[in-house]
C-alpha cells in the first residue's frame, strides 16, 4: 500500500492545537501591554510571544503538513528555523529570568537598608529614655 504523505501527526489534530496556543499567546501579549510591569520585562516577553506566533506555523508545517520522504529540503528548513526561533526565545526567556533575578536581589537589598535604618532610629529613640 502507497501512502500519499507520511507525516507525523494529523492536521486535523495540530491545526486546532495551534490555534488554542496562537490565540492563548495573543490572550497575554493584550494583557501584557496593559500589565504594571518595566518596559524591559514587557519588551523581552512580547518579543518571545511574537517570535513563538511566528514558529507556530512552522511547526504545525513540520510536524502535520511536510512529507520528510518526499520533500526533505523544505522539511528541514523548517525544522531549521523552527530550531532556531526556539533558540532565541530561550536565549530571551534567559535574559529576562537574569534581569528579574538581579531585580529581586536589588528589592532586597533595598527592603533590607530600609528594616536596619528602622532598626537603627527605632535603637536611637530607646537609648534617648
Amino acid at each position: 500500500m502507497l501512502t500519499v504523505a507520511a507525516i507525523h501527526l494529523a492536521p486535523a489534530f495540530t491545526i486546532p492545537v495551534a490555534a488554542m496556543l496562537a490565540l492563548a499567546m495573543i490572550v497575554y501579549l493584550r494583557r501584557l501591554a496593559v500589565a504594571d510591569v518595566p518596559r524591559w520585562r514587557r519588551a523581552l516577553r512580547q518579543s518571545s510571544m511574537v517570535l513563538g506566533l511566528l514558529m507556530l506555523p512552522l511547526l504545525v508545517e513540520g510536524f502535520s503538513l511536510i512529507d520528510p520522504d518526499t520533500a526533505p529540503r523544505p522539511y528541514a528548513l523548517v525544522w531549521l528555523a523552527s530550531g532556531f526561533l526556539l533558540f532565541v526565545i530561550v536565549i530571551l526567556t534567559a535574559i529576562d529570568m537574569r534581569l528579574s533575578w538581579l531585580t529581586h536581589r536589588r528589592d532586597i537589598e533595598q527592603l533590607r537598608n530600609e528594616r536596619d535604618a528602622a532598626l537603627r532610629a527605632l535603637s536611637g529613640r530607646r537609648d534617648k529614655r
